[in-house]
């Protein structure tokens, strides 16, 4: 027997613990790092401790196909049982003009519009929800909350044809938050949106600067208009990463803790900010003096994830050691995202625009369109380093947009396979109620976050202005 290709083992105090990427088991072992090492190599475990590795796929026969294996759960996740899953745009027109925002190029030259056609929409969801588990409504934008009326319009119809087909119903939205005030609070509520993601980038003057060259992205509007969220209302807080801000989020952190933010429906998660820029796919998730190179984000994340958690602030420890599916909607047989002006995609960053030709319509069979059909499929992974490493149960080959814009591994591997291992010593020092030696002292973390990148705070972090390259 062997080690599958999916198996990581570490060292954790006089124990090793042991990760399976495929299966996603993790297991404690108490033995020794080095000799278990040793004794993996040489065959001479001892037998209760080999069949645990054996039952939990750690360990498998030497003919054993573990490509095969990822195929057969990457394929069934993709083409079987699961929820209709659709993005819908009400609008491109947004209150904020984010510097990284991927529409920020196409937004000023597209008419005004108004959401996609409902009866259009409805007859659309009615044909996929037929053999779909559920129905799951993600409002996206733009800003949405600018067409609030349409939305909850449309949610009517869609709440009662979940229940017609008794079909479990979900809705989420992405939105800046500025706009999120007692009377659209209550739209929320009766439209059945429980989950909002709200995205920040930095504290207050370096969220604003990013956010409109003016200054005046309402930061303190945001901070505001969530603390007043009902709980029932769930929060997933986006804090972008870049070399702009990295330096300065635990001070963030900071100020989110002294707002009363350390709240039960609010979660924390720290993205990478890519350049989306959709007309320059040549520098698309590239190394830029905007993008932080995976490797670093990696380690930056990791070390933000621990000193939120020091802070009291809820992370999905689940995501420190699994932290994104490799599945998201855009490659999966029911997931859509549909425009305002009726176009359909697999993806949220393949808009409708002149150079994005064959786009699909809400009149076509939209799955026999040329634009879906790569992305139905679509299998990154075929070819290169991606069919032998052990991370691609976690990724799937990375993400499919960024593999079709001609990014090729390391560069689309995600940065999480760069910590696993720290990650596993941090998952197993929470699920024992242990402590490890990570560094969470919050002038060193900023110090260290100040190494990772070419742009670096002032003295005052709040006053990091106009965020220029030190030479």
């Amino acid at each position: 027997m062997r080690p599958s290709q999916f198996s990581i083992f570490e060292k954790y105090d006089s124990a090793t613990i042991a990760f399976n990427t495929l299966t996603k088991e993790f297991l404690r072992i108490d033995v020794d790092y080095d000799t278990f090492i040793s004794k993996l190599d040489n065959d001479t475990l001892p037998t209760d401790i080999k069949n645990i590795l054996n039952k939990s796929r750690f360990l498998v026969e030497d003919d054993h196909d573990d490509f095969g294996d990822f195929l057969l759960l990457y394929r069934n996740a993709r083409y079987g049982p699961q929820p209709l899953v659709v993005f819908i745009t009400p609008t491109l027109k947004c209150n904020a003009s984010c510097e990284y925002c991927f529409q920020r190029d196409i937004r000023p030259g597209l008419p005004p519009q108004q959401g996609p056609e409902p009866n259009k929409v409805i007859l659309f969801v009615t044909d996929k929800l037929k053999d779909a588990t559920g129905l799951k409504i993600n409002w996206f934008g733009g800003e949405p909350l600018l067409n609030s009326k349409y939305i909850e319009h449309l949610s009517k119809d869609l709440i009662k044809l979940a229940n017609c087909f008794n079909k479990p119903y979900n809705a989420s939205m992405v939105t800046n938050g500025m706009l999120l005030d007692e009377e659209h609070i209550q739209f929320l509520l009766r439209s059945k949106i429980f989950k909002l993601q709200i995205s920040l980038d930095g504290p207050e003057e370096i969220h604003n600067l990013i956010g409109r060259r003016d200054g005046t992205r309402g930061y303190r509007e945001i901070i505001n208009n969530i603390k007043r969220l009902p709980e029932t209302i769930k929060v997933a807080l986006r804090i972008n990463v870049s070399q702009k801000n990295l330096g300065s989020i635990p001070q963030l952190l900071d100020d989110l803790k002294s707002d009363g933010l350390v709240r039960s429906n609010i979660f924390i998660h720290f993205p990478l900010v890519y350049d989306f820029s959709i007309d320059n796919p040549n520098t698309n998730y590239m190394d830029t003096e905007y993008v932080l190179p995976n490797e670093l984000y990696g380690e930056a994340q990791l070390s933000l994830q621990i000193y939120a958690t020091k802070l009291g602030f809820q992370i999905q420890m689940d995501d420190v050691l699994i932290p994104g599916q490799p599945l998201c909607h855009a490659i999966r047989s029911k997931g859509y995202s549909i425009w305002p002006n009726g176009s359909i995609t697999r993806c949220i960053h393949e808009v409708d625009t002149p150079e994005n030709s064959n786009i699909s319509k809400l009149d076509n069979d939209v799955d026999c369109a040329p634009s879906l059909k790569k992305w139905t499929m679509a299998e990154v992974f075929e070819s290169g380093p991606c069919r032998t490493c052990f991370y691609l149960p976690m990724c799937g080959g990375s993400c499919v947009h960024v593999r079709f814009k001609g990014v090729d591994p390391p560069k689309s591997c995600p940065p999480s396979k760069w910590t696993i291992k720290k990650r596993m010593q941090w998952y197993e020092s929470n699920a024992s109620g242990e402590r490890i030696p990570i560094e969470i002292d919050r002038d060193k973390l900023i110090n260290r976050l100040s190494t990772l990148t070419n742009y670096m705070p002032k003295e005052n972090l709040l006053n990091i202005k106009p965020l220029t390259k030190q030479s």
